[in-house]
């Protein structure tokens, strides 16, 4: 599977993004994160649906400093070029740290490329 997420609140300058690496890391992801504007994070998750949503519940506490307000998702099957791992859901969804789930029938994440492991992008 593949996720994206747009992370909101208090992320910049706190550690997060290199939080985030480490905790994909552990669960053994891949993918990337990095800054945007308006002091949100963007990341891309690659890996299996299980290891993806216990990532997600931590970046929803994020580190120490941080304070997470909202974390857009947007769930899909990779690209057959950018397979890491598919447990072959095949969904896509958008949901809301507050719960609330927004069904997408196309998603449309941005393009990857095969990632060996997690990369904090500039």
């Amino acid at each position: 599977m593949m996720c994206h997420l747009i992370v909101s609140g208090f992320v910049q300058g706190v550690g997060y993004r290199q939080f985030v690496k480490k905790t994909a890391l552990s669960f053994g992801l891949t993918g990337w994160v990095k800054n945007l504007d308006q002091g949100r994070v963007e990341a891309l998750f690659y890996g299996p649906k299980e290891a993806i949503e216990k990532a997600i519940n931590a970046c929803r506490k994020g580190p120490f400093l941080a304070d997470v307000k909202d974390i857009k998702i947007e769930w899909a099957r990779p690209q057959a070029s950018e397979a890491q791992a598919d447990d072959g859901q095949g969904e896509a969804a958008r949901e809301r740290s507050d719960g609330g789930q927004e069904e997408k029938e196309n998603a449309s994440l941005p393009a990857g490329r095969d990632f060996k492991s997690f990369e904090i992008l500039v």
